[in-house]
């Protein structure tokens, strides 16, 4: 799993990261989705495939996912939190 994690974090920032065991919360600055279509000038298109983490995360059963800021949305960051609701 560490190097399919690794290959999928390629080109991506992040700043605040905490991981418990029952929580992860990362804020990623730099996402190489949006940066490359704002160089296809169309930096909304980045927007659709934020929307697919909204579909597939909400979906796990025994997650809580939550997104507020988005930087496809022109915020600063997006502002990942995934909690495990399993008791």
């Amino acid at each position: 799993m560490d190097g399919t994690a690794e290959r999928m974090s390629n080109g991506y920032e992040t700043g605040h990261v905490t991981v418990t065991p029952h929580k992860v919360e990362t804020d990623v600055v730099r996402c190489p989705i949006y940066e490359s279509a704002k160089v296809l000038n169309a930096p909304e298109a980045a927007q659709f495939f934020c929307s697919m983490d909204h579909l597939y995360l909400t979906k796990m059963k025994g997650l809580h996912y939550a997104r507020n800021q988005s930087l496809a949305e022109g915020d600063s960051f997006c502002d990942y939190r995934i909690t495990d609701t399993r008791k």
